[in-house]
C-alpha cells in the first residue's frame, strides 16, 4: 500500500507543467528539486526566495467496508502552497486544481490568505493557498 500523501506528492512532483511554472516564478535555483513536500518543509527551504513550494499533509481517512470484503478508505488531504503574490497564486491554483480533478481528487474546500508566519518579514510576505481534497483509495498495491 502506498500512503495517500505519498501518492499525491508523486502526482504533483511529476507534473512537468506544474514544476515548470513553479520554477519560472522562483528567484533561487533549487537544483532540480520539485519543491513538493509531505509533512514539514525543512528550514533550508522556508525562505521567500524558494517559493512557490507545495506541502501535502494527510488529515485522516474514513473507512468503508461490507460483508463481502469490499474495503476502501476515503482519505482527506491538505494541499498547501506558498507564493510571493496573489497573481502567482492565481496562476498556480487552477493548474493544481485541474491536476487533482483529472486524477480523481475532489476539492471539497479551499482558502487563501497572507501567511501568518511571514507577516513580520517586511517585503517578504508570502501568500498561503490551501486545497482540502478527498479521494477514494481502493486497497491495492500501487506501483
Amino acid at each position: 500500500m502506498i500512503f495517500p500523501e505519498v501518492k499525491l506528492r508523486k502526482l504533483l512532483a511529476n507534473n512537468h507543467e506544474l514544476i515548470s511554472l513553479m520554477n519560472s516564478m522562483r528567484s533561487t535555483d533549487v537544483h532540480g528539486d520539485p519543491m513538493v513536500f509531505t509533512g514539514k518543509i525543512t528550514d533550508k527551504y522556508t525562505a521567500y526566495n524558494y517559493s512557490p513550494m507545495i506541502r501535502i499533509n494527510y488529515l485522516g481517512s474514513s473507512w468503508r467496508g461490507a460483508d463481502n470484503d469490499y474495503d476502501f478508505q476515503i482519505p482527506r488531504i491538505l494541499v498547501s502552497f506558498w507564493c510571493k503574490t496573489l497573481a502567482e497564486g492565481q496562476q498556480l491554483y487552477p493548474l493544481v486544481r485541474k491536476i487533482l480533478k483529472d486524477n480523481g481528487y475532489l476539492v471539497y474546500d479551499d482558502s487563501h490568505d497572507k501567511d501568518p508566519d511571514s507577516q513580520d518579514s517586511k517585503g517578504k510576505q508570502l501568500y498561503m493557498f490551501r486545497l482540502f481534497v478527498r479521494n477514494i483509495n481502493m486497497e491495492e498495491e500501487d506501483k
